[in-house]
């Protein structure tokens, strides 16, 4: 990775945040380096929401198509997730995916930790569905599975039909930290009336807006956030959204009609974005970068 950093023309990050705050990130300092030295060569675009892979409206994937006015038809995509992944067809438990490492590790505020999904599972009404890039779960995944059956269930290595499934059938989904995420699927999960869980290390994206009391009152709020993914921080964020989904009345469908009309709202996002990549396409044919080994 370093070398190819190293001889790029440019370098593109999925990550706004990245390119802006890379110097402040736990990542390694030959890394700092190779970036700070590509100077105006490293930028970041924020790739848009292809349109005609993730829409509700006509997402061939999904067992039924919806939209901000037939909402409810949301819960016949949760049904048939659950029963993809042998989980109880019911719309009482929050079903929450989880799209990153789980860790067993308590010190790593990196990844989630299994003992904030225990807690979860053992006060709350909940459901969780763990996908792992792996071929195999490993015991941290295998123990939440064979320890709650009626609650957990692991999808390994994500088909694009089971992505759009999580999506669309989900009530929420978790990402591990903020300034990871290439944005895609919290993304799509705006889109669908997914409520994503997402990390807040880098503070600067004004778009996601905390769901606080006071957020939510405003109706303006479209993700769940927490600082780190240590159990005393992450915790009672998924308790709060848990919670939150319990209760009686239209204020769930609220959060997540508004997140889709939000989504929504830059029909032109794909273009500019295009634009973008074109434009720095043409900097650096304009502006090659010098073969390190010469110097």
């Amino acid at each position: 990775l370093k070398t190819g950093i190293s001889y790029s023309d440019a370098v593109i990050s999925s990550s706004e945040n990245f390119a802006a705050r890379y110097a402040d990130l736990p990542i390694a300092d030959e890394f700092k380096s190779a970036f700070r030295m590509l100077g105006k060569r490293f930028v970041g675009i924020q790739p848009a929401l292809d349109e005609n892979r993730w829409n509700p409206v006509n997402d061939d994937y999904i067992q039924q198509s919806f939209d901000t006015t037939t909402f409810a038809l949301k819960e016949r995509n949760k049904a048939a997730l659950q029963k993809r992944f042998n989980l109880p067809e019911t719309t009482e438990p929050i079903t929450i995916t989880v799209f990153d490492e789980i860790t067993e590790f308590r010190d790593n505020d990196e990844l989630i930790q299994n003992v904030v999904l225990e807690d979860l599972l053992q006060e709350e009404n909940c459901q969780f569905i763990l996908c792992c890039d792996t071929l195999k779960p490993g015991p941290v995944l295998n123990n939440l599975a064979q320890n709650y059956p009626q609650q957990v269930s692991i999808c390994m290595q994500p088909s694009e039909q089971d992505l759009h499934y999580l999506v669309a059938g989900s009530d929420a989904a978790v990402f591990s930290n903020e300034k990871r995420l290439t944005r895609s699927l919290p993304d799509a999960c705006w889109r669908y009336g997914t409520v994503p869980v997402l990390g807040n290390t880098l503070e600067n994206h004004a778009d996601i807006i905390d769901a606080t009391s006071e957020n939510l009152m405003r109706n303006t709020a479209n993700a769940f956030m927490y600082k780190n993914t240590l159990v005393g921080e992450m915790l009672p964020s998924m308790q709060r959204m848990a919670r939150y989904y319990q209760r009686k009345g239209p204020w769930w469908k609220k959060l997540a009609t508004h997140i889709m009309e939000q989504a929504a709202k830059n029909p032109q996002a794909a273009i500019q974005a295009a634009h973008q990549y074109l434009e720095y396409y043409q900097y650096a044919i304009d502006n090659p970068a010098s073969n390190p080994d010469r110097k």
